[in-house]
This record gives structure tokens, sequence and C-alpha cells, in this order.
């Protein structure tokens, strides 16, 4: 599946060595705003129309099938990179700009 792929290759963006590929593999992909509608959908267990970092966590694990391991850090990193409020989850603002730093190297 497509948006499978596009959301693994999201995990290991902070990886210097691969930067560059993901970077290539996210801006041939289907769009920001697909990507983050999926994430929103199936990841915001609650309905807040926030990611928690349990929920990042969990999605990575269960959609996608990334190690308990791998999907922990994916969060973390999300957060990390994305929690302007610093509430300790990520609104659809939040998010999309993650994603775009990711697949482009925009500024947070």
């Amino acid at each position: 599946m497509k948006i499978t792929a596009i959301i693994v290759v999201v995990c290991v963006t902070w990886s210097a060595i691969q930067a560059e590929l993901i970077h290539t593999v996210l801006r041939r992909s289907m769009g920001m705003d697909k990507l983050k509608a999926v994430m929103m959908d199936f990841g915001d267990s609650d309905d807040d129309r926030e990611l928690t970092g349990e929920e990042i966590e969990n999605f990575f694990t269960y959609f996608i099938n990334l190690s308990e391991s791998n999907a922990l850090r994916t969060a973390q990193q999300f957060i990390k990179d994305a929690d302007i409020n610093e509430n300790g989850s990520l609104d659809e603002e939040e998010l999309s700009r993650a994603l775009r730093h990711y697949a482009f190297g925009n500024q947070l």
C-alpha cells in the first residue's frame, strides 16, 4: 500500500545517511495533506483532532507495523520536532509542519 510505504519512510528521516532519499520519496508522494489526513483519521483514537505521543506510537505500531521500539522513537521524534505549544500532542497544523519538514527540510 502506497500510504504505508510513505509513512515508513517518514520514520527514518532523522537518519542523515538516508535524508536525501527520504526527501525525494516524500516530494513524489501523494502529498502532505493526504498523509496528514491518514495519520489523523487512523491515529487519533480519542477523536480530539490531536495526536498524542502514544497515539503516534500506536499508529506506527499497529497500522504501519513498525517494531515497538522504532514506533516509540518515531513518536518521540515527532513530538520533539513539532510540538510547538509543548502540550505533548500535535494538532493538525503542528503535524503538517512536521511532515513538510521531514519531506522538504523546511524549518519547523
